[in-house]
């Protein structure tokens, strides 16, 4: 009877596991179409496509000007929307913003946005060229290196980088609460947060990047935390390298999409402090040693996954390390929290209710 109930937990976790994934895959199938549908659907639109908005664009100028110019110099990106006829609110944003704006130190445009999303979408950008230069021999209609099919592939990036987010956090999760409760809270999460608007409407935005790597980043962290609390790491603290340094590069490489997922990097050491308080007297020193030694490979990884951003703030602005929103407010504790969590217009808690019980779990869940 035992052999036979074993059994059966087995085979129901397989079919829970199964049925998260065939949703995923379809769910993914799904977005990546609809985005298709508005990016290359209507011919008049392929030469020029657009993205509405203000951040989008200047998250998705980082790829498309590296990719296709071989620069980062945007000013003839943003021109190309400042020069669109019918774009509305966006064509005169950006037609004020080149001619109002002073060029950087080293003559260039600003840009103020992060360059990891960008970064992240080389791959598909040059893929996407190398398809637009097949396309051209075989018709010999040459393509626009402002065609539909730039943006397609640098939100078909965003899109999987979310979904593969999704994906890890379900493995976390089973691993701790078993296939159905994490496959229940994944899709809970990806319906009744933010995250289900971007992947729709709004894939552009860094946040579907963001979220990827964040969660990559939380699984090397969960890694780095075993590591650190096995009994062997005390003997051999060497083993700490590799996940601090990946910890580390990861860090990196969020903070570079969107300079705010920083705050991510507390997990480290909320978790080395859970360690010290739930561990024996004894093993106290030790665990504090190994915490402050896995301080310098994170350290070192951070720089290295940050290095690219460096780069191009020296391009841009003539220095390494730049404060790129100037004339923006920036505050430890910004005045308008509660504006942020509670106000009419897209507050977090009152746009995603759901939101508010996830942050109240965590809470409770830490207490």
């Amino acid at each position: 009877m035992g052999y036979k109930k074993d059994s059966l937990s087995i085979i129901s976790t397989l079919r829970s596991r199964h049925v998260f994934v065939i949703a995923w895959a379809v769910a993914l199938a799904s977005c990546l179409y609809w985005n298709y549908s508005f990016s290359m659907r209507y011919s008049s639109q392929r030469d020029q496509a657009y993205l509405w908005g203000w951040d989008n664009n200047g998250y998705f100028a980082w790829g498309r000007s590296m990719a296709l110019d071989g620069d980062i110099h945007f000013e003839n990106d943003f021109d190309f929307i400042a020069g669109l006829d019918g774009f509305g609110i966006t064509r005169k944003v950006y037609a004020d913003f080149l001619e109002n704006t002073p060029r950087t130190i080293t003559g260039h445009v600003p840009n103020k946005y992060g360059l990891g999303s960008g970064l992240i979408s080389l791959p598909s950008l040059y893929l996407a060229r190398l398809i637009s230069l097949i396309y051209e021999s075989v018709t010999g209609i040459k393509v626009s290196q402002y065609a539909a099919i730039y943006v397609l592939a640098f939100n078909w990036t965003s899109i999987i980088i979310g979904f593969l987010g999704l994906l890890l956090s379900f493995r976390l999760l089973r691993d701790v609460y078993g296939a159905r409760l994490a496959g229940l809270s994944v899709l809970s999460g990806a319906t009744g947060l933010s995250i289900t608007h971007y992947f729709l409407y709004e894939p552009s935005m860094a946040h579907l990047f963001g979220f990827g790597v964040s969660v990559f980043f939380i699984a090397a962290t969960l890694h780095w935390w075993r590591v650190l609390m096995s009994r062997g790491a005390g003997q051999n603290m060497m083993k700490l390298l590799p996940p601090a340094f990946v910890m580390g590069f990861l860090l990196g490489i969020s903070t570079m999409i969107r300079y705010p997922d920083c705050v991510i990097g507390l997990v480290p050491p909320v978790l080395a402090i859970a360690g010290y308080l739930r561990i024996g007297r004894e093993g106290r020193m030790p665990l504090l040693h190994m915490s402050v030694f896995s301080l310098f490979p994170a350290m070192i990884g951070f720089v290295v996954g940050f290095m690219p951003q460096m780069i191009a703030w020296k391009t841009l602005y003539g220095s390494y390390l730049y404060y790129s929103y100037q004339g923006e407010h920036l505050a430890f504790w910004p005045k308008n929290i509660l504006l942020v969590l509670f106000g009419e217009r897209n507050s977090l808690f009152l746009w995603t209710p759901l939101a508010l019980i996830s942050v109240t779990g965590l809470l409770l869940g830490a207490a």
